[in-house]
């Protein structure tokens, strides 16, 4: 089976350093682009290979909530994963609601990151637990 392509979307370097580093160490995946703006996020979809997406949503410019709306309509085999430290309200909901099909937390484990991408690639959609019993009691 081919490598997961994932392109990493944050503003800050040093958490897309870090996760290209633990990524790069999993057998079967494979950074193919970096962004640091939903902007560039929506310019690398259009000419990069890429089966997912881990989406921070503060971001200077148009922000996550907004590429993920976009890229879902215009690139709908991409699969979104939202990774943010935001993860109160009624965020969540709007952002599936956006086209993500996943939502995890910067706080979760590398295992549950891997999980959520291998997961999403597969049709799946894949919530952190706690996000799951959250949008479940609204």
């Amino acid at each position: 089976m081919a490598n997961i392509r994932v392109m990493l979307v944050d503003d800050h370097d040093l958490i897309r350093y870090g996760l290209r580093r633990l990524l790069e160490d999993q057998s079967g995946i494979e950074v193919v682009a970096e962004a640091d703006s939903g902007e560039k996020a929506l310019e690398l979809a259009r000419s990069t290979k890429m089966d997912v997406i881990l989406m921070d949503i503060n971001m200077p410019g148009i922000g996550g909530f907004e590429a993920t709306s976009r890229l879902s309509k215009t690139h709908p085999e991409i699969k979104i994963i939202v990774l943010t430290a935001h993860s109160e309200g009624p965020l969540p909901k709007r952002l599936l609601e956006a086209g993500a099909v996943g939502f995890l937390t910067k706080g979760c484990d590398v295992k549950e990151m891997i999980e959520a991408i291998q997961k999403v690639r597969s049709g799946q959609r894949y919530i952190a637990p706690t996000i799951a019993q959250q949008l479940a009691l609204s």
